[in-house]
């Protein structure tokens, strides 16, 4: 291809934020090498951060800087709900990625619950075009494409937060899942139609910053699941609770396995109840 499609993401992993954003946003720069395109990522370096991930896939990162608290205390109505997890304000952040686009890009995807409409209208006379991917449909988006991939999304929950030339893409027949996923489906569905638990899968995100699977797994251990052998616990290797996890793994009764950094949940997943 003489003239590749140009694409950048901007997104973000943190212990705050999880690993959810860049993994998904990976699938797709993945789906999009495949079709030829040129893609390269800005990345904060927050803690918990993916940016060696993106790289061992063999994308530029572009490493945007952390600032001091003190950096970004200012307080603003108008910012969405989840602005403190930027690391910085939206226009101090503008100034980031503006340093790394010199020419113009074909599409800027932006996966970041602290940005809206005003990060997005400050560049965007460095894209063509730019998408959106939210969960949320809590704050405007100035954006060519919105991706809200959750079961129960309709354009009425987006009606009011872009405009009407914004293409709209929700519910899950959108989500973005590895090719690995529809690989193993055929066989994950034979596994269930005589159900059983026996194995128990327990995957709070990458991060689980509040230690929910040992929440979990005292649950568990305190129910009578006579038939469950095995347990499976996956955690992303920045999981702060690491340790603890472990050790709580060591008192259960069911054979325990816990991992991190798994790059074949399908598999995975197939194999538990």
């Amino acid at each position: 291809m003489d003239n590749p499609l140009t694409v950048i993401f901007r997104t973000d992993a943190s212990l705050e934020i999880g690993t959810g954003h860049v993994m998904r946003c990976l699938t797709l720069a993945l789906g999009l090498l495949e079709k030829g395109a040129s893609v390269s990522f800005l990345c904060r370096e927050h803690k918990g951060n993916l940016i060696d991930l993106i790289q061992s896939h063999g994308f530029v990162v572009h490493a945007l800087p952390v600032l001091s608290q003190g950096d970004y205390t200012d307080e603003n109505p108008l910012d969405p709900a989840h602005a403190v997890w930027l690391g910085c304000n939206w226009q101090v952040d503008v100034e980031h990625c503006l340093a790394f686009l010199n020419d113009p890009v074909d599409w800027i995807i932006i996966d970041h619950y602290a940005l809206d409409y005003r990060w997005e209208n400050a560049m965007r006379d460095k894209c063509q075009k730019m998408m959106c991917i939210d969960d949320l449909a809590d704050r405007v988006h100035e954006c060519d494409l919105l991706l809200d991939q959750n079961l129960g999304r309709t354009e009425d929950d987006y009606v009011e937060l872009v405009s009407s030339r914004t293409k709209l893409l929700l519910g899950p027949q959108y989500a973005l899942l590895r090719q690995e996923f529809a690989d193993w489906r055929e066989t994950s569905l034979k596994a269930r139609m005589q159900p059983q638990l026996r194995h128990l899968m327990i995957t709070m995100g990458g991060v689980d910053n509040d230690n929910v699977t040992e929440v979990i797994l005292n649950t568990v251990d305190q129910t009578q699941l006579i038939d469950l052998e095995r347990i499976t616990v996956i955690l992303g290797p920045h999981a702060p609770w690491l340790d603890n996890v472990r050790e709580r793994a060591s008192e259960m009764t069911a054979s325990f396995t816990l991992l991190s950094s798994a790059s074949n949940m399908a598999e995975l997943m197939a194999q538990c109840d």
